[in-house]
């Protein structure tokens, strides 16, 4: 037993048990650990280190020197040097996952390592107590509610929030939280039939809209209506891949799935849809007996690049400024004179960047217009000490900008007011109403 304590250096941090020579106790956090028998020659040492590898894995972190490479530097078991005497010269370059922690042992590594004097708690909250299930419970909705990736649980600050906080909880595996998402969905999609029974709605109108992100295209669908109570409800009949062709068949084909899954076929009375042509020849079905209204909203947007964003001037304007933005974005020399230019004149230190636009969204071209309209100062003054853009903006230019941003103003406000939680029909009127008489040329008395 003598020789085994002197060549191992795990005896260090275990002390053979007085009582029973077969276990050795730790010095750390005094949990007996089996050496596998009473025999001597029988007894081993890999339950020790096993231990301390799991439970402790800061003595070997720190240091992280293999026995092996001890006898290869010191030249004899003599002069094992304890965990506190290794030099930083002999320490092994085994690298500490910190980004990417998969298992149990990684996670609690990292801890060991991020945040010294952390013990591992030997006492956890079982996943099948009540307790328990509340803890994973409330991750699931976090991660639902925030719109967080299932990975966030394998992120060391997620991690050592925990480790502060719960130290008796385990939190689980990315998977564990992934399984949970489909017994979720059934109850919440059975808990909305029922509201919809119980609401008694007599009369339902849908909204549908397709779109694409990340290569992958979605048809999302929302039902509306009134309860006996006089109270508003919508919610989310379907959001799926819809990776056919979007031709009419198949949006009319989805369409009906939809409804006839959550029973709804005779209380539909209008659809609110774009005014895409397959999306309007999908409701010319000789099969589809919904009638249905293209969205003000999106009749608003083709208004703008039909007949705003189709003229030259305006289209020569906005090639201008995507330049300009373009060019700021690959020029360090051109930003930090931007910046500098912002402090010296708005007296603004919150150094404001350039937007550069989507073509497919008018918007974004508005807030690229207007950003480049309130920084016009300070823009003039930075092109004329970086001239290498080749960029120039005239008076007519910034004349037009701003008729531009005034225009297109008023249609964001619009869109806004249209796309809030509490948008209705009945404000279309009032809101179209607004939209001509902002644009009234006023007679020569009234100017």
């Amino acid at each position: 037993m003598e020789n085994n304590q002197k060549k191992s250096y795990l005896w260090n941090h275990f002390t053979v048990t007085a009582s029973d020579s077969k276990y050795a106790t730790c010095n750390i956090c005094n949990l007996k650990i089996s050496r596998g028998s009473h025999n001597p020659k029988l007894q081993s040492l890999s339950g020790l280190s096993s231990h301390l590898r799991s439970r402790h894995p800061h003595l070997t972190l720190k240091n992280l020197l293999t026995e092996r490479e001890i006898l290869t530097t010191t030249g004899s078991p003599e002069n094992i040097p304890t965990s506190d005497q290794l030099e930083p010269n002999t320490i092994n370059k085994r690298t500490i996952p910190l980004f990417d922690i998969r298992s149990k042992r990684q996670r609690t590594e990292m801890l060991q390592f991020t945040m010294p004097g952390w013990v591992d708690n030997i006492s956890k909250i079982d996943l099948n107590f009540k307790e328990g299930l509340k803890f994973h419970r409330s991750i699931f909705e976090m991660i639902i509610l925030d719109l967080q990736p299932w990975s966030i649980v394998n992120n060391p600050g997620f991690l050592r929030h925990h480790a502060v906080f719960t130290p008796h909880f385990d939190i689980g595996s990315e998977k564990y939280y992934r399984s949970m998402l489909n017994p979720a969905y059934e109850k919440i999609r059975l808990a909305t039939k029922v509201m919809l029974f119980e609401k008694n709605a007599e009369t339902v109108s849908i909204s549908l809209d397709a779109w694409s992100s990340f290569h992958r295209e979605y048809l999302g669908m929302m039902a509306h209506f009134i309860s006996e109570k006089w109270e508003r409800i919508k919610f989310c009949l379907s959001c799926s891949k819809f990776d056919e062709k979007h031709t009419a068949s198949n949006i009319f084909q989805r369409l009906e799935n939809v409804v006839k899954e959550w029973k709804l076929k005779d209380k539909i009375t209008v659809c609110l849809r774009d005014n895409a042509a397959n999306v309007k020849a999908a409701f010319k079905d000789p099969q589809c007996v919904y009638k249905s209204a293209g969205c003000l909203n999106h009749s608003l947007q083709l208004v703008i690049k039909k007949k705003l964003f189709s003229l030259q001037s305006a289209v020569s304007l906005i090639e201008k400024c995507r330049k300009l933005c373009t060019h700021a974005s690959f020029s360090n020399s051109f930003f930090a004179e931007l910046y500098k230019q912002q402090e010296v004149q708005i007296n603004n230190f919150d150094r404001l960047g350039l937007k550069n636009d989507v073509p497919t969204r008018w918007n974004s071209t508005y807030y690229m217009l207007e950003r480049i309209l309130y920084l016009k100062s300070v823009i003039t003054t930075t092109l004329l000490i970086r001239p290498s853009s080749g960029i120039e903006f005239t008076v007519q230019d910034w004349n037009l900008c701003e008729k531009l941003v005034n225009i297109l103003a008023i249609f964001e406000e619009v869109t806004k007011l249209l796309s809030g939680k509490d948008a209705c029909i009945s404000a279309c009127i009032l809101i179209l109403t607004t939209i001509l008489k902002s644009f009234e040329v006023p007679s020569d008395d009234e100017k």
